[in-house]
This record gives structure tokens, sequence and C-alpha cells, in this order.
């Protein structure tokens, strides 16, 4: 598993002072929840769930396990290929290992593999992969090896879960780094709302 940990600086941007911090402990400690602003309705949605021992999990979206594996028609339209030009076509080809045209065009209608829909699930479709894409480019925060005063923690979590897992996620250790990171993704004017959903469990 590939593990990377960012925290906080505090005083690195307009929002995260440590006069905010201090409010948003004192919330925490007063209602039981974080300090958690509201956002616009178009604003992206991440769910929280709580991972017990493990802190909150979060997700692009509510949880699910992995749908059945798509036909190859539909699973390259996900992937942004277009079909429907010769450019498209030899895009496919030559990414892909159709051999030729008629092929591709005999195994569009059949699905995908189970075994590698599930982990291109895992890897990039996913409620939980989709948040890692979202956040994981994004300047949150920094090393917790810098040095200066930080606060709060997310860690992204790749090809983790178990050997030879493809699984990726995001989590937070508690509800002061949740709150931390709404602030920070407002500094960086990605307005987002959080809901707090109940630990997810399999065949939901």
């Amino acid at each position: 598993m590939i593990m990377t940990r960012r925290r906080f600086m505090i005083g690195a941007g307009g929002l995260i002072t440590a006069a905010f911090v201090a409010r948003v402990i004192e919330h925490i400690a007063d209602t039981g929840m974080p300090l958690l602003t509201q956002c616009n309705a178009d604003s992206p949605t991440f769910h929280v769930y709580d991972s017990a021992d493990d802190g909150y999990l979060l997700s692009r979206g509510e949880w699910s396990v992995a749908p059945e594996p798509p036909t190859w028609r539909d699973y390259l339209a996900l992937e942004g290929h277009d079909l429907q030009s010769d450019q498209g076509v030899e895009e496919v080809l030559r990414i892909w290992s159709f051999g030729d045209e008629d092929d591709l065009a005999d195994q569009l209608d059949d699905r995908l593999d189970p075994y590698d829909w599930d982990s291109l699930w895992e890897h990039r479709f996913s409620p939980t992969a989709r948040a890692f894409e979202f956040l994981r480019p994004l300047d949150l925060g920094v090393d917790p090896k810098v040095r200066g005063q930080k606060v709060g923690l997310l860690t992204f979590h790749d090809f983790g879960g178990h050997p030879g897992s493809d699984e990726r996620w995001v989590d937070a250790p508690d509800k002061l780094s949740i709150s931390l990171l709404q602030a920070r993704l407002a500094e960086l004017d990605v307005g987002a709302a959080f809901v707090f959903e109940a630990t997810p469990t399999a065949g939901t």
C-alpha cells in the first residue's frame, strides 16, 4: 500500500488560523459534530462514513459495491472514447487489444471480465476512488514532516486494502480534520458539502 499524509498548516491561508482551529475544537466539544458551513446546491458533496477505529472515510456520492460489469461499449464511452469517428476507433485499437475493427465490433456488447471490472471500479470509479481523485491533486496541506504549526490529518491510500488490491480511498482521523478540510477547500474556491453517514456495509 502507498500512503500519503497531509496536514493543514495554520496560517498558510486566510481561514485556517489558530483562532479558527480553537473555534472548531470548541464547537466539536459542545455539539459532538464538526463545524461545517452551508454550501450551494451545485457544490460537490462528500459523504463521510464513520469507520470506527479508522476514523472517517470520504466518498464522492453514497458508498456502494461495484455494479455488474458494463459492456465494452459502455465502458469505452465511460473512458471518453468516441466510437463514432475513425480517429476514435483507431485510438481504441491502439490502446486496447481488440485486434482490428471487426474484432472490436464483435466484442462491443460483451461485458468486461468481472475480476478486471472490480479492479477498475476500486481504482477509478467507486465513490471512494472518486474522492481520492478529486482531492489528491489539490493543495490541501503539507507533509507532516514539514516544519511549522500544523493540525488535522488526511491520509491518501493507494493500492490498499489487501494484497493485489487496486483500491484507493481517503480518510481522516477525526471531526476536526473534516472541518479543516472544508475550510481549506473554501480557501481554494472549491466549496464542498459534507454529509455524515453510518458505517458502510457490504451489499448496500
